[in-house]
């Protein structure tokens, strides 16, 4: 039997937004207001297929360094409203590109690889 862990009355949720980096507009969530229940929603937003690269430690030296290509990068923050707004553009730009071989169009969350933001 699964146990439901409720949220404590301080924790009480009367209006919950769930917002993307892929868009600016929010998903609203109207189901159960346990941990399970909320975790599980944002568990299976959807996954929005990119043509955007995304930089990591783990590659960008690799790609953002590679003289054989032109690499324009975002460098976004999460948080961002702007860098929000901005995804679906972006997300053109990336699209419109794809076929170019010599032409990478890449984002970097600035947040989460500053030592790479501020290089």
């Amino acid at each position: 039997m699964k146990h439901t862990q409720k949220l404590p009355q301080k924790f009480l949720i009367r209006f919950l937004s769930y917002f993307t980096r892929e868009s600016s507009e929010p998903k609203n969530y109207e189901g159960a207001r346990t941990v399970e229940a909320i975790a599980e929603f944002i568990n299976s937003a959807e996954v929005v297929s990119t043509k955007v690269v995304v930089l990591s430690t783990d590659n960008f030296d690799e790609i953002v360094l590679d003289e054989t290509k032109d690499v324009l990068v975002e460098f976004y923050a999460p948080w961002c409203g702007h860098c929000k707004s901005l995804a679906p553009t972006y997300e053109k730009v990336a699209t419109a590109f794809k076929s170019e071989g010599d032409v990478v169009i890449a984002n970097l969350d600035a947040d989460k690889y500053k030592d790479l933001f501020f290089r």
